[in-house]
């Protein structure tokens, strides 16, 4: 592995029985159900073509005590007092031990000293810009780390020099990229992605005009200097929480709307052309208000085979989501595959869940109201976990011989009866064979090695895969008493023993204070691989 990783942080933010290497298929706990034609197909959006130097944009100013203070509501569509306090499961939970934590902590501390625990770049993103959340998001290539937030006049985005971190341009607001129509008025939940295969960058808001997401496609991997192509989406109510993957055939998203899982027709973006998307509804889980489905997003320069659907996944823990007839042994991942017929919408295929058993893992925080669990410091303020949905972004490789999906989600720890300790649930998926094969659990572990001084929470992780297997798992991190919230990331490389991450933990950041003004944590988050090196 090479011996240095790239990373771009916001400040205070949150930017795998034992893993084997016998495979566990998909099981047939759970029905297969497909389901065709497209529930809603957009009007064909006309792109808006523009030439920017981020350069010249007007710089944001930035907040100053008194200033305003805003905070965006989750999302909720029902069920919120069921999750809250989820009935009692009748097939109790055989063991209450999470084995995998124990792997995690007879292995011990990890290898200190290497490349992997020292970062090449390592600074502060903006400072608090009086939004909560301010939902970071960001991403790497064509030499740059481009970051967008929740800033008071819509999305804010900030570009670095990966050399050396320097600033290049910003802040400045997304609706700056064009002008008229709803993308000229922007809003929040940005999103940036750097296409790969393309070698182009994917900008995103959800502008003030509810029912429509703006989407600005560059004509290169400069950033900086560079035509934008943008599109106006319109959508059948608000995509809540949305979250964006490069695939083949396809730009998809998954919202907070039901859920739904939407297709951006990517081929036509690259090419200038009008472009449609179109929707399908995802069945629910029980007990959850609060549900999006992360679509898996490829890294490196391999696209999926040829015909494979768009992948999207999430977690279930079926004791909180299915307490009539639980699995005391195991909980899932469900992958749903979506095959978009651009031609003949009533032709596109939803198909899922397809679940993959993982070991039992326990989404039940005390919520006592509000969404805040994880306690702080010289504070009643609890804050948020985000226990409903897996953190993005989830990697997807093709390595030839298999293919991998990599992603995570948080944990309530087996061994915590009050104090809503968390820990990191990760897994590598792996395939072989295309899209006719099953994919099969590879490895999965719980990031959660014994503290001095009391165990500490983390969650809020994201992970990443790179061209060699090698992953990286970064993470906020706090503890009442003693651990401000902060950042922190540990790794493992593709020939270490499965289930455990490898390195030493090293810190990003130690946190200098509590939050006490909102339960809000986050709640967006990123992990990039730089394609200049792809590690």
């Amino acid at each position: 592995m090479r011996t240095g990783y790239r990373y771009g942080v916001m400040l205070l933010l949150a930017l795998g029985v034992a893993a084997s290497a016998t495979p566990r298929s998909a099981t047939a706990a759970a029905a297969v159900r497909v389901s065709r034609g497209a529930d809603y197909v957009s009007p064909p959006a006309t792109p808006d073509r523009f030439f920017l130097d981020a350069r010249t944009r007007p710089v944001i100013p930035g907040w100053r005590p008194g200033d305003p203070i805003r905070e965006f509501p989750r999302q909720f569509h029902g069920e919120e007092d069921l999750q809250r306090n989820p009935p009692v499961p009748v097939n109790p939970v055989t063991s209450h031990i999470d084995v995998l934590v124990e792997l995690q902590r007879r292995f011990g501390a990890g290898v200190t000293g290497t490349g992997f625990t020292t970062p090449l770049v390592n600074l502060d993103g903006p400072s608090f810009n009086g939004v909560h959340p301010p939902d970071p998001s960001g991403d790497v290539g064509g030499g740059y780390y481009v970051l967008v937030y929740n800033g008071t006049g819509g999305s804010s985005i900030v570009i670095y020099d990966t050399s050396d971190g320097s600033l290049v341009a910003g802040p400045f607001n997304m609706e700056g990229l064009g002008s008229g129509g709803p993308c000229a008025s922007g809003f929040c939940d940005g999103d940036i992605v750097f296409d790969q295969l393309a070698q182009r960058w994917l900008f995103t808001e959800l502008p003030q005009a509810s029912g429509s997401i703006c989407v600005y496609i560059s004509a290169d991997s400069n950033p900086v200097t560079t035509t934008w192509t943008r599109y106006a989406f319109s959508t059948p109510g608000l995509p809540d929480y949305p979250k964006y993957g490069v695939w083949s055939d396809a730009y998809y998203v998954g919202a907070n709307d039901g859920p739904g899982v939407y297709a951006l027709d990517r081929n036509r973006m690259l090419a200038g052309q009008t472009a449609t998307a179109q929707r399908k509804a995802v069945p629910g889980l029980n007990g959850l208000g609060f549900q999006m489905l992360p679509p898996a997003s490829v890294y490196g320069a391999t696209p999926p085979p040829a015909g494979a659907p768009g992948i999207f996944i999430r977690d279930n823990d079926d004791e909180r989501n299915n307490p009539g007839n639980n699995d005391p042994d195991h909980d899932f991942i469900e992958l749903f595959t979506l095959q978009v017929d651009w031609t003949t919408p009533s032709n596109t295929t939803l198909t899922g869940p397809i679940q993959i058993a993982e070991d039992e893992f326990n989404s039940n925080f005390a919520v006592g109201g509000g969404f805040g669990a994880i306690h702080q410091p010289g504070t009643s303020q609890l804050i948020d976990p985000l226990l409903e949905v897996p953190t993005v972004p989830v990697h997807y490789r093709n390595f030839g011989t298999y293919e991998a999906l990599v992603g995570n989600h948080v944990t309530r720890l087996a061994d915590d009866t009050t104090t809503n300790i968390a820990g990191l649930r990760w897994f590598e998926l792996r395939r072989t064979g295309g899209p006719a094969s099953p994919w099969q659990m590879y490895q999965e572990g719980t990031y959660a090695p014994a503290d001095s001084g009391g165990q500490i929470s983390r969650w809020m992780g994201a992970i990443g895969m790179d061209e060699s297997g090698n992953m990286a798992l970064g993470y906020s991190v706090a503890r009442d008493p003693g651990v401000f919230p902060g950042l922190r990331y540990v790794g493992r490389e593709a020939t270490d023993p499965l289930g455990v991450m490898t390195s030493a933990e090293s810190t990003l950041v130690d946190g200098s204070g509590s939050q006490s003004n909102s339960d809000r944590w986050g709640d967006y988050f990123g992990m990039g691989v730089d394609p200049a090196d792809g590690c």
